[in-house]
This record gives structure tokens, sequence and C-alpha cells, in this order.
């Protein structure tokens, strides 16, 4: 949850960074090249940036009818890799991995479960929620800025397409 509304912060941080500069507020030369640097990374696309490690799973999976909820999670172990998740989540005798995108520490976005399906990553919620996993184990560490930025990233490409998404 904490997680969460530091997205929140940040998010709402750079609007009220780029409303100020549109108002004529003067802005620090390195705050608006920033701001610039994250516009153009923006443009670029979240989707081009998604690491595909193809997963083979065991089954088919069902289609996912709404999208309402967005999960962020953590791996509770310090190293791991999209694969290592899917293996404990096969061991545990499901499809495969439950969460739909896994984010590691370097901040590279990988592909887990295919978006349009039901994820296992939150019971009672998954038929209508898309989870993303963090590499780490916040209980114990702090997590690293890129990954934090590439999930900020992420989620709002999400939110963006699927309007009035809470993110929990």
């Amino acid at each position: 949850r904490s997680l969460a509304i530091c997205f929140y912060l940040a998010n709402e941080g750079l609007s009220i960074l780029e409303n100020a500069g549109e108002a004529g507020v003067p802005i620090p030369a390195a705050l608006r090249d920033a701001l610039e640097q994250i516009r153009k990374k923006g443009d670029q696309g979240v989707a081009a940036q998604i690491l595909d490690a193809n997963l083979r799973f065991t089954g088919p999976f069902t289609p996912r009818k709404k999208t309402d909820l967005l999960v962020l999670h953590h791996a509770a172990a310090t190293q791991c890799t999209v694969e290592d998740v899917h293996r404990w989540h096969l061991a545990r005798g499901w499809l495969g991995i439950g969460y739909h995108y896994f984010v590691r520490k370097d901040g590279s976005i990988w592909r887990g479960r295919p978006e349009d399906a039901i994820g296992a990553h939150t019971e009672g919620h998954n038929d209508h929620s898309i989870g993303i996993c963090a590499e780490g184990d916040f209980s114990k560490e702090q997590m690293p800025i890129k990954q934090q930025r590439a999930i900020s990233d992420l989620v709002a490409w999400i939110v963006s397409r699927y309007p009035g998404t809470a993110v929990g």
C-alpha cells in the first residue's frame, strides 16, 4: 500500500511541476530537463520496453472480462527472476507465474502471464485485476530508484488503458 502511495505522490509531483511551468513559474533547468526525458520515455511507450522470457504455461487461460484494479506485490526474495517466480508458481500447481508483469531491480520489465488472462496473485480479486510483482523483499530492503521508475511508468501505462483502475 505504501508503494502505491509513493507512486501516486511521484506522479502528482511531476504533474504539479509541469503545470507550474505552463503557468509561467520558473522551473530550474535540471528539473525541466528531467521532465523532458520523462516525456520522451513516455512517448516511446512502455510496451516497447517489456521483455519476454517465453515462459511455458501448463494450460489455457481464462480471459479476464473487466479490469478495475492493479495490485502491486513484491517477491519476498531479495534476488530472483521472472523464471524463478514462474517455477515457484508451477510448483504450487498453477498454470505458471500468477503475475502479469515482473519488474527487476535494474528496472527491466518482464511479461508474466498474458495481460488479458485472469491472474493468480490476489485471492478474491484475480478475475478483475492485473498483478505486478517487484523483485525484492521490501520488508528488509529499499526499492532501487530504477525499479521505482519502471513500476511507475508501467502503472501509468496500464491505468491509461484501463481508466478508473484503482492501484493497491
